[in-house]
């Protein structure tokens, strides 16, 4: 699909709410198929196919602390983005310090929804994301512990839209 060069605006008054609604995330492998894409719009039109008895696990995040980061890089070698999505998990349970290590031995795919309601998926079979989460003892008012998570990788291309 050919794209022609057109004017970028949107309506005054309109919203602009930065911020993530919702994390989803799969480990790689639990991917039977993944859809397709035109390179030009970045646009997958079919959903992803999740193995058997597998579904998307869902990261509750603390209101405001996640975002999407895509950061267009140029090298000798050519283009890439820089891809990071950090985001506060409100809470310091001891349970949560095993399970961060054990999803930090896998790649993901990442499907999230921002404020203005777009789905995004971030990742592919080829190039899933990495996970890390670290610990912090920050003292805000009624929270004291959380962890701060981080999805990141670097990609050939930008991240999809779901238009499904």
């Amino acid at each position: 699909m050919a794209y022609k060069l057109e004017s970028i605006l949107y309506k005054c008054g309109q919203p602009l709410t930065g911020g993530l609604k919702t994390i989803e995330y799969i480990p790689e492998d639990w991917v039977e198929s993944f859809p397709l894409y035109e390179r030009n719009d970045y646009c997958l039109n079919d959903e992803i196919v999740l193995k058997p008895t597998r579904f998307w696990l869902r990261m509750k995040v603390f209101e405001r602390t996640g975002k999407l980061s895509e950061l267009e890089r140029t090298t000798k070698h050519g283009k890439y983005y820089d891809l990071s999505i950090p985001a506060t998990i409100p809470t310091a349970k001891k349970e949560y310090r095993g399970f961060f290590n054990q999803m930090s031995q896998h790649r993901y795919i990442l499907k999230i929804q921002n404020n203005l309601g777009d789905t995004i998926i971030i990742g592919d079979k080829e190039q899933p994301l990495q996970f890390k989460a670290n610990m912090d003892s920050r003292e805000w008012i009624g929270q004291r512990w959380q962890h701060e998570v981080l999805f990141f990788g670097k990609k050939t291309h930008k991240a999809y839209n779901l238009d499904v």
